[in-house]
Parts: structure tokens; C-alpha cells; sequence
């Protein structure tokens, strides 16, 4: 809700490649914070809110933007994409088992590769 509501404040106030920037720059902070105090409960559970509020930034801009020109065929579009969708959450689930070894650590590390996707994939968005 946090995400939402700032989402919500902001969108008038700037444009949508500087808010996405900043749910990726929250969802970043977030996972390097996660890193620096795994052993504590509380860091570890408030690390994970900041990053889920980062991406709570950052989707309804995404998702809003996802079907722009597809109106006149909605249905397949919206099926297309979630089927990509679905196939992309499978290969990061799957990506996540490559990397676990039993460790709490591995999820900051997993976190900061598919934000840092998410970051690069917003660069090369925002140069097209």
C-alpha cells in the first residue's frame, strides 16, 4: 500500500522513467540492506518490506505501459503477456533453485540480479 500511495503522490509530480527509477533505487537499497544485516530478524523482515514498496513503485507504471498500442486486440495481447509473464516468473523460480545451497545469504544475491535486470532492461527502454 506504502508503494501505491507514493506511486500515487508522484505521478503528476514527475515523469514515469524517473519514478520507475526510483522503485528499482528502493528495491536496490533494500536488497544491499538485506545483505548488510541478514542475521537480524527485524533488518532482514524490513529489508523486504523496502524492496517489495521499491516494486510496488515500480509495477502499475510497468503494467500500465505493458499494453499501450494493443488496444484493438486486447484479448490476444493481454494472453500473450501473461503467458510471457508466467514463462519469465518460471525462469527465475528456476534460476533460484540453480543458485540455493541452503543459505539465507543466496537471497540478496538472487534479488540483486533480477533488480539489476529490471535496471538494465529500464535503460534499454529508456534509450529506444
Amino acid at each position: 500500500m506504502l508503494g501505491s500511495l507514493v506511486n500515487n503522490q508522484l505521478i503528476g509530480k514527475i515523469n514515469t522513467n524517473q519514478l520507475m527509477s526510483l522503485g528499482l533505487g528502493v528495491s536496490i537499497l533494500g536488497a544491499i540492506t538485506m545483505s548488510i544485516g541478514m542475521t537480524n530478524l527485524w533488518m532482514l523482515l524490513g529489508s523486504i518490506l523496502v524492496i517489495f514498496i521499491g516494486l510496488n513503485i515500480l509495477l502499475p507504471i510497468v503494467l500500465s505501459h505493458a499494453l499501450l498500442g494493443f488496444e484493438d486486440v486486447i484479448g490476444t495481447a493481454s494472453g500473450l503477456f501473461s503467458f510471457g509473464y508466467y514463462i519469465l516468473i518460471s525462469l527465475l523460480t528456476f534460476l533460484m533453485s540453480l543458485m540455493h545451497n541452503g543459505s539465507i545469504f543466496v537471497l540478496p544475491v538472487y534479488i540483486l540480479i533480477v533488480v539489476g535486470g529490471m535496471v538494465l532492461s529500464l535503460i534499454v527502454v529508456c534509450k529506444n
